[in-house]
């Protein structure tokens, strides 16, 4: 529980709270206080989301026991500022109602999970403001990654960011705080050879290094020399490029543009 002393200057109070439906030790929920004795509570709170997920800002009167499921929503990678009840506190939240689904061989759902991560606030009273993209696509650091990937069988090349990736063969592309992702990927095709008609370019981004959930996207005929495929991504932590064939090739160059905390 966060309860901090409200300062005198009109920036309000201020706090960091650390969250996620994460693999490992996951964090749902943080109350923080509204106003002590002698001050006035705010009116209106500001959050920069770094998750990869939305969070929830509902009003409380005491931690764990949020008067709505759901008042108002802070979408992922994003900064935004939301009014509040200045009778009571807020709690922080990522929705334990929603969940994001994987299925694979025989069908069992396995819950999506999201890298937990520090998520900055201040309570205020100097009103609202549009939400904002945390990382913008031409203020990020982009990384590149020339490789060549030539198979004859299930290879794939992952590109991560952060801490050490579990996986097999990977390239770091960024190390930097808490909160370090990638938002945006693109790859320059550079050779395409004995590329039929069933094969398929497969791109799989993870959003939470401690567990396997992941999105996936397919690209089919015809990939050509020149050809340019890029995906904006929620954040996430690792990308990993594959065949779905014995025997296409692929040479290309993967252009990763990296979000992080001090943009």
């Amino acid at each position: 529980m966060s309860l901090r002393p409200r300062n005198q200057q009109p920036a309000g109070t201020g706090g960091i709270a650390r969250l996620g439906y994460s693999f490992l030790d996951p964090e749902l929920t943080e109350f923080i206080a509204n106003g002590t004795p002698g001050f006035s509570a705010d009116s209106f709170i500001t959050v920069e989301n770094r998750l990869g997920q939305p969070l929830n800002v509902s009003p409380a009167f005491s931690d764990g026991s949020p008067d709505y499921s759901s008042y108002y929503t802070v979408p992922p990678i994003t900064r935004s500022t939301v009014p509040i009840d200045p009778q009571r506190g807020v709690i922080l939240s990522v929705n334990p109602d929603i969940f994001l689904n994987d299925r694979s061989g025989v069908g069992i759902a396995t819950n999506r999970t999201f890298e937990k991560r520090t998520v900055p606030y201040r309570l205020h009273s100097n009103g609202a403001a549009p939400s904002e993209p945390l990382y913008p696509l031409d203020t990020c650091m982009v990384a590149s990654d020339d490789f060549g990937l030539v198979f004859s069988g299930p290879t794939t090349r992952t590109a991560f960011v952060g801490s050490a990736w579990p996986g097999g063969a990977t390239a770091q592309m960024a190390t930097g705080p808490d909160g370090i992702c990638i938002v945006y990927v693109a790859y320059a095709i550079e050779i395409a050879g004995s590329w039929g008609n069933t094969d398929l370019l497969q791109v799989a981004a993870y959003p939470d290094p401690a567990g396997s959930q992941h999105y996936t996207w397919c690209f089919g005929v015809p990939l050509v020399a020149g050809q340019m495929i890029g995906l904006a991504l929620p954040g996430v932590v690792a990308v990993t490029v594959s065949i779905a064939s014995a025997t296409a090739s692929v040479s290309a160059t993967g252009m990763y543009w990296i979000g992080s905390p001090g943009l």
